[in-house]
């Protein structure tokens, strides 16, 4: 069985959710057992887990439109490969259906993360890429059921065309890290992108509050540089000095989940939500919104709050900030919880359905 991987993903992400699935699965897999059309990537991942050799383009340089240019040039090494039929299962990365003309009755697999191409975050040019792809996929694997269900419920999709495999996380050594604390405040921690679908804003409302009960309190955010429109709002709530952007290293990552008083994530959608258990594996409590995905996932080990209600938000998350006895019982839940989800599964799993279509 040799099953291919397609350049999109790669061409996208330097980081990301769901470019980090693919390597993790990959890692794990038999070198024989799969190949990628990737020749050009910024992807940090793929360079970490040192997977394969691919070529980078202006790394230390960013501008509006670099990723589709990498996206194009990959494309047409992409269909150099296909021509070759040298493998047995495609696994499309993303949505661009341009490989479906050259895969002929070759069986392929995608992934489906989210729906939030039709909803928050809405492209028809990308709606009807996804329509392409799942009429022409044998198998669409979702991240969660709730996914699942989403799938279902907008495009229609039968059931037995999906297979739900959950991502998984690895476990953390915590005595491996360094010990000194990276901020030595207080902190709350919000880790990742902030765009409409994160409600961002409104829990910015919500800390404005909480640093009013905490005034030692401070906001870690991880992720990309702040927007104009970002700064601007903080600045109109007199939190600069009280929210810090921080560009961290995987090693630093964890420190700053370790430490925090509590990891919060607000969004009013997702697909999987991973940050739920990065922050459970470095045994930080973990405060989320109830809808979506998050029950499913986080189980009992998270306080929930409506992320449509700022006062519920506040609440919850001034409960748990004010109770060493919550942040301790949502530690040990957190690790118990944590400890459902496994890479080595997802791999596995990924590779029995690969063997299914083949039988």
């Amino acid at each position: 069985m040799k099953v291919l991987f397609d350049h999109q993903i790669f061409a996208f992400q330097k980081y990301g959710g769901a470019s980090k699935y693919f390597c993790e699965i990959i890692k794990r897999f038999p070198k024989e057992i799969w190949m990628t059309s990737t020749l050009y990537s910024n992807n940090e991942y793929i360079e970490s887990y040192n997977l394969f050799s691919s070529q980078k383009i202006l790394p230390d340089f960013s501008f509006r439109g670099k990723e589709r240019i990498i996206s194009e040039l990959g494309k047409n090494h992409s269909k150099i490969i296909f021509k070759q039929k040298n493998y047995d299962i495609f696994h499309q990365t993303f949505y661009d259906p341009y490989s479906l003309k050259y895969i002929g009755n070759k069986p392929m697999v995608m992934t489906f993360y989210d729906i939030n191409f039709s909803t928050f975050n809405y492209n028809r040019r990308v709606i009807n890429y996804q329509k392409e792809s799942f009429k022409r996929a044998n198998k669409i694997i979702t991240i969660s059921n709730n996914t699942k269900y989403d799938l279902i419920k907008n495009f229609y999709i039968s059931d037995e065309k999906i297979s739900v495999i959950y991502l998984g996380i690895d476990n953390v050594d915590l005595s491996s890290l360094r010990q000194e604390r990276i901020i030595e405040n207080k902190y709350i921690l919000y880790v990742g992108e902030r765009e409409k679908n994160k409600n961002w804003y409104n829990f910015i409302n919500v800390f404005k509050k909480i640093k009013e009960i905490f005034p030692e309190i401070k906001l870690i955010c991880t992720g990309k540089m702040f927007s104009g429109k970002e700064i601007d709002f903080i600045k109109l709530n007199n939190l600069e000095r009280a929210i810090i952007l921080f560009s961290a290293t995987e090693e630093q990552m964890k420190r700053l989940y370790r430490d925090a008083e509590l990891f919060v994530y607000p969004s009013y959608y997702e697909g999987f939500g991973m940050p739920l258990l990065e922050a459970m594996v470095c045994n930080c409590p973990v405060v989320c919104s109830n809808t979506s995905c998050f029950p499913e996932i986080a189980g009992d080990a998270a306080y929930y709050f409506d992320p449509y209600s700022d006062n519920d938000m506040f609440d919850v998350i001034s409960k748990v900030l004010n109770s060493q006895e919550i942040r301790e019982k949502l530690r040990e839940r957190g690790k118990k919880r944590a400890g459902c989800f496994s890479w080595d599964k997802c791999a596995s799993e990924h590779i029995e359905l690969y063997n299914n279509l083949l039988s």
